[in-house]
C-alpha cells in the first residue's frame, strides 16, 4: 500500500521479492504520472430581470481528463444542487436536498441544462453547485440577492417605485422617501 502519492513527473518503482531460502531480485518500472486537479465549476444564479422570483441556475465547466494509451478514464459522474435562505442557519434541516443537474460532455467539458426555480424575491439565497468526477468533487457557492427592480410600474397598485417596489395605492416609493397621492411621508 503506497498511500497517495505527490508526484508531477514519471515515477520509478522499485520491487524486490525474496524466497524462503533468501534468494532475492529487484525489478524496476517506470511509472507514468498522470496530473489531476479538481473539476472546474462556473456557475451563475441570476434572478429575472435582477429583481423576480423565477431564478436560473446554470453551470458548465471541465474536468482534467486522464488518458491511457487512447481512452480517457475520468468523466462527469454527477451535477448537483442546493440552496438555503441566508437567513438561516447552516444546518442538514435548513439546506434543501441536493437535486441532480441533466448535463452533457464534450471532451474534458461538461455543460447542464439550466434550471429555474422560484425563490422569494424578498429574501437573499444561497445556492451550492458541487460536480463530481471519477476521483473528487467540488463545491462552488452563488448568492443570489433579495430581488430589488431600478424602477418598477404597479399596474394593480397604480403605483411606481424607485430602486424598491411600491408599497401603496395610487403613490410612489423611491428609497427612503415615500409619496402617495402627490404628498411625501
Amino acid at each position: 500500500v503506497f498511500g497517495t502519492i505527490n508526484a508531477m513527473v514519471d515515477q520509478t518503482l522499485s520491487i524486490k521479492a525474496v524466497d524462503s531460502r533468501g534468494n532475492s531480485t529487484t525489478t524496476t518500472k517506470v511509472v507514468t504520472m498522470i496530473p489531476y486537479g479538481n473539476p472546474v465549476v462556473n456557475a451563475t444564479a441570476k434572478r429575472l430581470n435582477g429583481f423576480e422570483n423565477s431564478t436560473t441556475l446554470a453551470v458548465s465547466g471541465s474536468i482534467s481528463p486522464l488518458t491511457i494509451a487512447t481512452s480517457n478514464k475520468n468523466s462527469v459522474q454527477s451535477i448537483k444542487l442546493r440552496w438555503r435562505k441566508t437567513t438561516e442557519l447552516a444546518t442538514v434541516t435548513t439546506w434543501a436536498t441536493w437535486s441532480d443537474f441533466l448535463y452533457t460532455t464534450s471532451g474534458a467539458n461538461y455543460t447542464a441544462t439550466s434550471q429555474t426555480k422560484d425563490f422569494d424575491n424578498t429574501s437573499a439565497y444561497y445556492v451550492e453547485f458541487m460536480v463530481t468526477d471519477k476521483l473528487g468533487s467540488i463545491t462552488v457557492s452563488q448568492t443570489v440577492a433579495t430581488g430589488q427592480p431600478i424602477f418598477f410600474v404597479d399596474g394593480k397598485l397604480k403605483a411606481v417605485g424607485v430602486g424598491r417596489f411600491p408599497k401603496g395605492n395610487n403613490g410612489s416609493g423611491v428609497r427612503g422617501l415615500e409619496v402617495e397621492n402627490g404628498v411625501g411621508i
